[in-house]
């Protein structure tokens, strides 16, 4: 409450309670005229300020949005950085292709689990079999998601012993949220044909989660602070440039006019 609000109650509590007195009936009646315009005038003032608040929110607003929209050289976003690694070890997709869309995601997240239910597929089928792109997933394991970061490692393990074993952990354990742990890993591990005990021994080395925390403190560098987030740029080597970002969940056609723009352009 701030000091004008404040000072609009005391009158208002004042008056009622000389209200409540019998004594006081009379003496009211003759202050009520002072009280009422006193009341009108805070309240004028008070919607006042409210206007004043509202205009100075809404041109913030505004002036974020067009920092938003205003394009920079090579079709990135001002938050984009010039160029950002990229890992053709862990890519999937033909190495001949020229754009590449670097994923930041989180186990436990449930818009990346969305995005990779349902938008994912239709990525794989139309832009990375295709040979339009390549397609790299990093980790960036949530603070406040428990199980995340042992889900990132668990995959990265799987990695270990090809592209192929390293996709389908991914897959699996976006297809089984909520039973993240290691009993899982160990299990699509098996699965995999993967040795439990070199598999367990790796799940458990502590090297493998300071590398997920240097995915998470090179993604913090770049300009990641949530997830899904997605970097989409031309291959030069182990970089990535031109770089447009995507925020969030979102539809398969934001993805196929991004990496289009970009083939196109080229």
């Amino acid at each position: 409450m701030n000091k004008r609000s404040l000072k609009v109650f005391i009158i208002v509590f004042c008056f009622l309670s000389a209200c409540d007195s019998r004594e006081a009936s009379t003496q009211n009646q003759n202050s009520g005229d002072w009280v009422n315009e006193e009341i009108l005038k805070q309240l004028s003032a008070l919607r006042e300020d409210n206007i004043a608040i509202r205009n100075e929110l809404k041109s913030i607003n505004e002036k974020l949005s067009q920092l938003e929209k205003k394009p920079v050289a090579g079709g990135g976003r001002p938050s984009a950085p010039e160029t950002i690694d990229f890992d053709s070890k862990r890519a999937l997709g033909d190495k001949k292709a020229k754009v590449a869309i670097i994923e930041y995601t989180d186990y436990q997240c449930p818009f990346c689990a969305r995005h990779a239910k349902n938008v994912f597929p239709q990525i794989k089928e139309n832009l990375i079999e295709t040979g339009k792109a390549r397609y790299q997933v990093a980790d960036y394991p949530l603070s406040f998601h428990a199980a995340a970061k042992l889900a990132a490692v668990a995959v990265s393990c799987a990695g270990k012993h090809g592209v192929e074993e390293y996709w389908a952990m991914h897959d699996a354990l976006f297809a089984n949220t909520g039973d993240l742990g290691e009993a899982l890993y160990l299990r699509e591990a098996e699965a995999l044909g993967i040795d439990s005990k070199v598999f367990s021994t790796c799940l458990n080395d502590p090297e493998n989660g300071k590398a997920v925390d240097r995915s998470v403190a090179y993604g913090n560098k770049i300009g990641v602070s949530g997830t899904p987030k997605f970097f989409i740029g031309r291959i030069e080597g182990d970089t990535i440039t031109d770089i447009s970002t995507i925020s969030g969940a979102q539809s398969y056609g934001v993805f196929e006019a991004t990496v289009s723009k970009l083939l196109n352009e080229g």
